[in-house]
């Protein structure tokens, strides 16, 4: 176990080399395309605040200890080093048309693109616009 950590660590930092300034900026309300190569399609993804979407809509005083204590760790894990280059997004394809959430790395994004660029892949099927 501890080898197969040493080895994810290894391919974070490597990875974390190759980013790039514009790939280091992007934010929540960004959106971006990665073309993952052993996939061969475009993947589509709109930054999000991690802790935004946690909250859905509601207060830190409004939740239980439970989801207090949830909600700070998923702040604390944003503001650590090891994540300065990821990023929580929901992503798509024509692969998932309706979008998953989750962690990219930077490093993977293609490019950033505009909103209408984004709504025109939507329309397009998640294909190329």
């Amino acid at each position: 176990m501890d080898q197969f950590f040493e080895q994810e660590n290894e391919a974070r930092k490597e990875a974390d080399e190759k980013v790039t300034p514009e790939q280091a900026c992007l934010k929540p309300g960004d959106f971006c395309v990665r073309n993952i190569a052993y996939l061969a399609i475009p993947i589509y993804s709109e930054i999000l605040d991690a802790a935004a979407c946690f909250l859905d809509g509601r207060k830190p005083e409004d939740l239980n200890d439970e989801e207090l204590d949830e909600y700070k760790s998923t702040v604390q894990s944003y503001q650590e080093e090891s994540m300065r280059f990821y990023r929580f997004t929901k992503s798509y394809s024509y692969m998932c048309p309706y979008g998953e959430l989750g962690d990219i790395h930077v490093s993977t994004v293609t490019k950033k693109i505009s909103k209408e660029e984004f709504l025109k892949a939507q329309a397009n099927g998640w294909r190329e616009f």
